[in-house]
């Protein structure tokens, strides 16, 4: 009999189960290439312009999902502190050009690749835009989603421009939305809200300037050795969670969470967990079940989309008031810092999740192995392999011999 608790462990033990190849997509579900031009605004006090390590940080994330990203960093356009939205029509943005300042009439006089037989994304990176009322927005992008543009515009932010890595996360962010992202990892976050905490990706509010591996760890959300990192879009492994019942005790299955923030670890507690920037302690909007998606399949399916596309919505997305809002928050949990800029290298293994289907008060896993012999047959090499506490009875003898890491973190998991 082998007890796994919170490290590794690889042994025999006895299976009633076949060991069977799980056939989970453990990656993208094609390589595609993708294309962005960027145009940037300038004026004499800063610059919207990229750096080269801004871009390169995004195309190593698409490279480490499998695509290729092709960024083409154009050609400065005039300085505008707004660009204005259709004065007679507030919903239009990208397709109104009736001033020089507007979307429309800078793409139609700068976007070179618009005519090309490859498919081009065309951004501005710019000071500020009109909101849907034509007010000014302190938004740090817009995207239409799912389609051909977008805006990153990081006016309101540190130094007019956001950091750098502002900068490369919503250049992520917005492209995302080109690619059929929204912010909760379903078609309409009204309920989920968009600061779903279990959607681990840089399209969630909770982790698109705060970095998702940083602030999964400094949120308690997962121990050190869990597979994130820090500009990424979903790769759809985490556990479903309800938040009219909260299992504190089981938590995100990599570790406990006191969701309630009351000191305490509970078996049933209520709490919007997704819905505000004031975090789950402060958040009272609707309750719901908050899964996390594959967004790179969803990413992959786009580029298999015909052309010209069907725009479902424009998305705007974080101000810097919320995002000062969400810094605040951590600051009184003690603290989360954005994370440094860097070309980040690629992630070996998945986090893994093993258990039944279905767990009372818990909610469920994307892609759960039912057994931890499936999960040593189906996994990737080197992964974080999480079983759920419980007894696994066996009969027939099986070797767990994957290269992984074994771990119990929420409480204790018997194998005989």
């Amino acid at each position: 009999m082998k007890v796994y608790k919170r490290g590794h462990a690889v042994g025999t033990f006895r299976s009633a189960f076949a060991v069977l190849f799980v056939a989970a997509s453990w990656g993208s579900a094609s390589a595609d290439t993708f294309r962005i031009e960027i145009d940037w605004m300038q004026t004499a006090g800063h610059s919207h312009q990229p750096s080269q390590t801004v871009l390169n940080a995004v195309i190593q994330m698409f490279a480490c999902a499998g695509h290729t990203l092709i960024i083409d960093l154009d050609e400065e356009v005039p300085h505008y502190n707004v660009m204005p939205r259709n004065p007679d029509n507030c919903d239009s943005f990208f397709g109104y050009s009736g001033e020089a300042a507007s979307f429309g009439a800078l793409r139609n006089g700068n976007f070179d690749h618009a005519g090309d037989a490859n498919f081009w994304h065309y951004c501005i990176f710019g000071h500020q835009y009109e909101d849907d009322n034509c007010a000014t927005s302190g938004s740090s992008g817009l995207g239409q989603r799912p389609g051909q543009y977008f805006v990153v515009t990081l006016g309101s932010f540190s130094g007019q421009t956001g950091t750098a890595f502002d900068q490369a996360s919503t250049l992520a962010h917005e492209f995302g939305h080109n690619l059929n992202l929204t912010h909760c990892g379903q078609d309409d976050c009204d309920a989920e809200g968009n600061y779903n905490p279990i959607l681990t990706s840089t399209m969630s509010y909770r982790y698109q300037l705060g970095g998702v591996r940083n602030n999964v760890l400094c949120n308690g959300l997962a121990g050190e050795e869990a597979k994130f990192k820090e500009i990424d879009y979903s790769h759809g492994r985490n556990c479903s969670v309800n938040e009219v019942a909260l299992n504190e005790n089981i938590g995100t299955y990599m570790t406990p969470v006191d969701w309630d923030c009351d000191g305490s670890f509970e078996g049933n507690v209520a709490q919007d967990i997704g819905g505000g920037n004031a975090g789950w302690c402060g958040a009272t909007g609707t309750k719901s079940t908050l899964s996390d998606v594959n967004e790179w399949s969803i990413v992959s399916a786009f580029n298999d989309s015909p052309h010209p596309i069907q725009v479902i919505e424009e998305i705007s997305c974080i101000t810097a008031e919320e995002w000062e809002q969400v810094q605040r928050e951590t600051e009184a949990a003690g603290g989360c810092s954005q994370p440094t800029l860097a070309v980040e290298g690629c992630v070996a293994g998945e986090n893994v999740f093993v258990g039944p289907l279905v767990v009372v008060n818990a909610g469920t896993c994307t892609f759960p192995f039912s057994t931890p012999a499936l999960a040593d047959s189906g996994a990737p090499n080197n992964s974080i392999i999480y079983v759920k506490p419980g007894t696994y009875d066996a009969a027939g003898a099986v070797t767990l011999d994957k290269p992984a890491t074994w771990m119990c973190p929420t409480g204790t998991a018997t194998l005989r």
